[in-house]
């Protein structure tokens, strides 16, 4: 290990990027999303329970959280939820023994119970988000959510219901027409937000992954890129900037769902990258 003067090439470029940072997160002004009621501490779960207090400790103590900028979720309504779901999924979700399957955990009711909570609060995380974004014409961030395993009519590996579906439902229901990009970043496959809507060409789903879900049903508009396993740095971006900017041109979006899974992270607990 080399130790690094203050003014080392260390120190230079961690000021560089906080500089970078500050001017993203400053222009135009971002709004987060976070409730307590995310923390979920199960056991056999491989999540930090407090990864969104700490990323909002850290913008705090550099400066880069505003004043006003963090926000309080309400959790999503069963109508709200219906607009996606089938309301033969909704209502199994109340069975003994219904979230087993989707979060690989047996979990007592209590515990059951908990999860769908917590996954309501961050699917009404991701549209206070939408509309946040909406009214400032900026960024809004949420905290918690990208459930993007949950499809219309079941849940995957522990999502339950599909936060960003879900919000681009809501924004149909009142009168927003314009398309809509969702860029999936995270290491796994954004296969049930494509599933959702492969028949809906206002609706672009682009994802970047290890390993594409076998079978997968054909969509109109979706863009599904397997990179396999082991993926370091420079793989990663050469298929985001070959791949994602002739998208954007081509669909011309005027709304973005961006997905940041942390997976993608080397030493992620979760994933196979390294990032």
């Amino acid at each position: 290990m080399t130790a690094q003067t203050p003014g080392g090439p260390v120190a230079r470029a961690f000021r560089r990027g906080r500089r970078r940072l500050g001017s993203l997160l400053r222009r135009p002004a971002v709004d987060f999303v976070y409730s307590l009621r995310y923390q979920l501490e199960l056991p056999g779960l491989l999540h930090d329970p407090r990864r969104g207090e700490q990323i909002l400790a850290f913008l705090d103590s550099t400066g880069l959280l505003g004043r006003r900028a963090l926000h309080a979720p309400v959790p999503a309504t069963f109508r709200q939820l219906r607009r996606v779901h089938t309301d033969d999924y909704l209502d199994s979700l109340n069975l003994p023994g219904a979230l087993d399957r989707i979060t690989g955990l047996t979990l007592p009711e209590i515990l059951s119970d908990r999860v769908l909570a917590s996954q309501r609060f961050m699917v009404g995380g991701t549209l206070k988000a939408t509309a946040l974004a909406l009214a400032s014409g900026g960024i809004a961030v949420n905290l918690g959510g990208g459930l993007h395993h949950a499809f219309a009519g079941k849940g995957e590996r522990f999502c339950i219901y599909n936060d960003v579906a879900t919000a681009i439902a809501e924004l149909r229901t009142g009168g927003f027409t314009g398309n809509i990009l969702v860029v999936d970043l995270d290491v796994h496959d954004g296969d049930g937000t494509r599933a959702i809507f492969a028949h809906d060409p206002s609706v672009h789903t682009f994802s970047i992954h290890n390993r594409s879900t076998p079978d997968a049903e054909e969509a109109v508009e979706a863009t599904a890129i397997e990179l396999g396993f082991g993926v370091g740095d420079a793989a990663y971006l050469d298929a985001v900037h070959s791949s994602l900017p002739p998208v954007v041109a081509a669909f011309q979006p005027e709304l973005v769902f961006y997905l940041a899974g942390a997976d993608p992270a080397a030493g992620d607990q979760i994933g196979d990258w390294k990032i």
